[in-house]
């Protein structure tokens, strides 16, 4: 096929043999995804089927979700795997990746047309900035003993010579907050001690809503009632 890209041929192909030559596993899984994407077959991490490849056919389904988690159809639909497609023709020369990728992307869109009666912002909610706070730009602060606040995000940090804190005082993050109010993090010596407990599925159910809740986090005691002040805590220990 005629070259359409910015650089010239030899310089793609040298930049494959590089990649090939310092990068043999990466290459090598890389020719494996496009290979499953090909024929229909996608590993859809972190997903709860993250683990395997999962048929959905040819033409793809690009909607079939054949588990009750929906981060399979949300990652799925990100389409990571064409660029393992545009590595795969690059290290192989063969031209079916290239067919893959342009039957992929105009399955897509035959499937999924752009919304005409939803509002654009319910259509894209998960593109949108919303829910995530970004910490105030600034360097980490490097004097100890006292709290950091960064008010715009709602973040605390607490540093000495050997405890690091991190203190959620912030909003709702909208349908991906979880109960956290003055959630913290705690890491001593280097190591961490208490932990974010993430989300673990966005299938709804028992789990979910475990791991949404505020007994998941570490801002309170065993009764549900608020526990004592960690910066307070600390000093106690030493």
């Amino acid at each position: 096929m005629a070259n359409s890209y910015m650089l010239q041929e030899k310089q793609l192909r040298d930049t494959a043999d590089w990649y090939r030559e310092r990068f043999p596993g990466e290459a090598r899984q890389s020719v494996e995804i496009a290979d499953q994407a090909a024929g229909g077959s996608f590993k859809v991490a972190p997903s709860m089927l993250g683990d395997r490849y999962v048929q959905l056919g040819r033409p793809v389904d690009w909607n079939r979700n054949p588990c009750g988690d929906p981060e399979f159809t949300w990652v799925l639909n990100r389409h990571y795997h064409m660029r393992d497609l545009g590595k795969a023709y690059l290290l192989t020369g063969n031209e079916s990746y290239v067919q893959a990728f342009q039957e992929h992307l105009r399955g897509w869109r035959s499937q999924n047309p752009v919304p005409q009666e939803v509002p654009y912002g319910e259509a894209v909610f998960f593109q949108r900035k919303g829910p995530w706070r970004l910490l105030e730009a600034g360097p980490l602060p490097k004097d100890t003993g006292r709290l950091h606040p960064f008010p715009a995000a709602g973040y605390h940090i607490y540093r000495s010579p050997r405890h690091y804190l991190f203190f959620d005082a912030g909003p709702l993050g909208g349908s991906h907050g979880h109960a956290d109010p003055l959630h913290f993090e705690w890491f001593r010596s280097g190591k961490q001690l208490l932990v974010d407990p993430g989300r673990y599925t966005y299938e709804e159910g028992e789990w979910r809503r475990y791991f949404k809740g505020a007994r998941a986090h570490t801002q309170h005691g065993g009764s549900g009632r608020p526990g004592p002040d960690a910066v307070h805590l600390l000093a106690a220990m030493g």
